[in-house]
């Protein structure tokens, strides 16, 4: 019997389809294996969050208007119909979302050279925000609800 997951040289091998098994099985400790290995193979990401598992996080750049963009959205799907058949017969699961609560603070940290500004894209509002000594700006949403989307505008 061999490894079930190996590191070396900035590549990991997981001897198993984590993925197919993660979606059929919905085996929580296959989405910490993925975490963990995402945070030793990138120890130093475009950006952190704490937004719950289910939410999504993503950075845009807009070099035109020379700003970044960082999309946050936050919905828990709930499974809802479990006998679905797609056009190849196959039976599936729904995965609906009916509720979403609002959620926060939702704290972020981005590596972006530093910003003139930074706004809610939506309202306009200016966020407060920090650069660590790290070179990471860092900046707080009060609330989220669906979604938020943070401009990080250079001058």
């Amino acid at each position: 019997m061999g490894a079930a997951v190996t590191v070396g040289g900035g590549i990991a091998y997981i001897a198993y389809p984590i993925f197919l098994m993660y979606h059929d099985i919905g085996q929580p400790l296959y989405k910490y294996i993925i975490h963990g290995l995402l945070d030793r193979l990138v120890p130093n990401p475009a950006f952190t969050t704490d937004l719950p598992f289910s939410g999504r996080a993503i950075l845009t750049h807009q070099s035109g208007q020379n700003r970044h963009i960082l999309h946050l959205l936050y919905a828990a799907p709930q499974i809802r119909g479990k006998a679905i058949r797609n056009a190849s017969g196959e039976t599936r699961v729904m995965a609906m979302i009916e509720e979403v609560p609002a959620i926060g603070p939702v704290h972020i940290k981005v590596r972006l050279p530093k910003p003139a500004c930074v706004y809610d894209a939506a309202s306009g509002v200016v966020v407060n925000w920090t650069m660590g000594t790290d070179g990471q700006i860092a900046a707080t949403v009060p609330r989220l609800h669906i979604h938020t989307a943070l401009v990080f505008q250079r001058a």
